[in-house]
């Protein structure tokens, strides 16, 4: 079972929509600026804690942003969104596949 854990729907590859579960799972951000390059402002942003994360549940996938994803690599029951799908418009239209911390989180019998 996927839970969608973002703020966004997902547009999986076989035509589901997943709408978000009803909260979504958040990394605290820090922007501070740095200066100036020939003009433009930089600025740095660091990532921190992050936040209603629920336990890890046997046989339950939760879909959840790349930088939460890579906060947790111990996590292998979280999925980002991959390869994104777009219109001619350049809009996201779906994804043609998603991420896993490590092939550990693919069950045995779906590997490739």
């Amino acid at each position: 079972m996927f839970l969608n854990l973002t703020p966004h729907q997902i547009h999986m590859p076989d035509g589901t929509v997943l709408n978000p579960f009803g909260y979504a799972v958040r990394c605290m951000e820090l922007t501070t600026p740095a200066g100036y390059i020939e003009g433009m402002p930089v600025i740095v942003r660091t990532y921190g804690e992050v936040y209603n994360l629920p336990p890890q549940r046997e046989g339950v996938w939760l879909i959840v942003s790349h930088i939460v994803r890579v906060s947790h690599p111990e996590r292998m029951d979280l999925l980002s969104p991959g390869d994104l799908d777009r219109d001619d418009a350049g809009n996201v239209i779906g994804c043609r596949n998603s991420v896993a911390n490590g092939v550990e989180a693919v069950p045995v019998a779906e590997q490739v």
